[in-house]
């Protein structure tokens, strides 16, 4: 539902909200707690449409974001059916075409959370919502204007949930991940390798 929704509201930021500073060293916000945070950028924002399209093999929802500018929203049916038109172009002529492409709009798909425990990326996706809901920029009005986005904030629901409600906050995984040095041993050898892990 459109009522209520004020473009540009601030309130509450990611941190207010989850409290802490996504990304902070063993800090993991959980799917739980991600889900209604969604909701409501949904519910505040003319920017985000959030709809269920269905649900994991143990009842979670699946969840998909669509965010651009009001306008691009309220155009959305004649956006996809331009896209199906231009993905499939048999039967226009190139003008056809060309028309086609000057009114559309692309779209831009971005999955998170393909692997339960790989959680870095589906935590970004509440930053990356929530900056994209309310930043007031000229920047930002050209990517909402030009761009329709399509965001799946955890790909894998069930194993993320499990992942990040089964990990102790000590043992959550630190984000940026830190330079370690490995030493392996073979027979006759000896190779130290340093790297991110």
């Amino acid at each position: 539902s459109a009522r209520g929704r004020r473009e540009g509201r601030r309130d509450p930021t990611p941190g207010q909200y989850f409290g802490f500073r996504i990304g902070s060293d063993g800090k993991l916000a959980t799917w739980d707690k991600m889900l209604p945070y969604f909701q409501l950028i949904a519910e505040k924002s003319n920017r985000v449409n959030l709809e269920e399209v269905g649900k994991t093999t143990e009842g979670n929802p699946y969840v998909l974001l669509t965010i651009s500018s009001p306008k691009n929203l309220a155009n959305l049916d004649n956006l996809v059916e331009i896209n199906s038109r231009l993905a499939d172009p048999r039967g226009l002529s190139p003008t056809e075409a060309e028309e086609l492409a000057r009114t559309g709009k692309p779209f831009y798909m971005v999955y998170a959370g393909i692997h339960s425990t790989e959680v870095g990326n589906s935590q970004a996706t509440i930053e990356w919502a929530y900056r994209l809901a309310t930043e007031q920029s000229e920047y930002m009005n050209n990517i909402l204007d030009d761009l329709v986005i399509l965001l799946v904030p955890v790909r894998t629901r069930t194993g993320s949930s499990r992942s990040t409600t089964t990990l102790s906050p000590r043992r959550a995984p630190t984000i940026p991940v830190p330079i370690r040095t490995f030493t392996r041993s073979t027979p006759g050898t000896t190779t130290t390798v340093t790297g991110s892990c």
